[in-house]
């Protein structure tokens, strides 16, 4: 099998002495990381890592502040209980990483100015554009950053960052709910958002049963109508983190029980929805 060398360290940062991006750094890039920054999240599999001349990250322990290494399939996302517990653990200034400092990188980095200079989701990913020439790739990576949003702007990331368990779709499929929902409701999606984390709402209830037949596969969810009925779309991909490459077949919910919980569920907020459900291969990479 023929892996690709690693590009090596390319600093650019999205904020000067803060944080930057990079490519994956080679071995003989480690004196100028130990140097330069404080903290490292890596968000390469080892396989990345390993097969392409990369470094090992486990030779920066005790040389850094922090090391963070939470393995992304290329062109996925971390999942947002992660994504919070990257971003509060960062200590500046901050590399991160990925393989082409694309995707995955540009996902945090635009997380971090989200958090701590409060931006707009769509805000940040532009200025990461900007600052490194490459950005936000596919539905997943978006749509953890929309969650992430709200979740900051509600006030409850730091609450996220301590979730007992960073692999659980609850919250995150909650927050979109409520972006997409809000705009049908007399309440804006924060309250939506704040209510539904700490109570039992339709919008919960929703976020379970997606949670419980499609797992952490939903890439985006989005919405259109009004007047009282509205189309929910909800685009299925691979797993979280999972790459795709690695999965052999697509993501296989009970579509049915899917539409019909989920549309009886939401109908106690006082409109109809009709369920509409995106079912994407592997191969099929969702890009934004």
């Amino acid at each position: 099998m023929e892996f690709y060398r690693a590009p090596g360290l390319r600093v650019h940062w999205v904020e000067e002495g803060r944080i930057a991006v990079s490519p994956m750094p080679r071995p003989e890039d480690l004196e100028s990381i130990v140097s330069t920054f404080g903290t490292v999240v890596s968000l390469a599999t080892p396989v990345e890592h390993v097969y392409s001349g990369g470094y090992d990250p486990r030779t920066l322990e005790g040389n850094i502040k922090q090391l963070i290494w939470r393995p992304i399939g290329e062109y996925n996302a971390p999942t947002l209980a992660e994504l919070a517990y990257i971003v509060s653990k960062i200590k500046e200034p901050a590399l991160v990483h990925c393989f082409r400092g694309c995707g995955r990188s540009s996902t945090v980095a635009a997380a971090w100015l989200i958090k701590k200079r409060m931006k707009p989701a769509l805000v940040a990913e532009s200025e990461v554009v900007a600052a490194t020439g490459c950005g936000v790739e596919t539905l997943p990576q978006r749509t953890v950053l929309q969650a992430y949003s709200l979740a900051v702007r509600a006030g409850v990331a730091d609450s996220l960052a301590r979730w007992h368990d960073l692999d659980d779709p609850v919250p995150e499929y909650i927050l979109l709910l409520s972006l997409e929902l809000s705009q049908y409701l007399p309440a804006i999606p924060e309250e939506l958002a704040i209510e539904s984390l700490e109570q039992d709402t339709p919008i919960r209830e929703a976020a379970r049963v997606l949670a419980d037949v499609a797992d952490y596969t939903v890439a985006s969810i989005s919405s259109k109508g009004g007047r009282g009925s509205i189309e929910l779309e909800i685009t299925v991909w691979v797993p979280r983190r999972s790459h795709p490459a690695a999965m052999r077949r697509a993501a296989r919910p009970d579509v049915d029980r899917l539409r019909n919980s989920v549309s009886s569920v939401l109908s106690r907020l006082g409109f109809h929805v009709d369920v509409v459900l995106n079912i994407k291969n592997p191969d099929q990479v969702p890009w934004v």
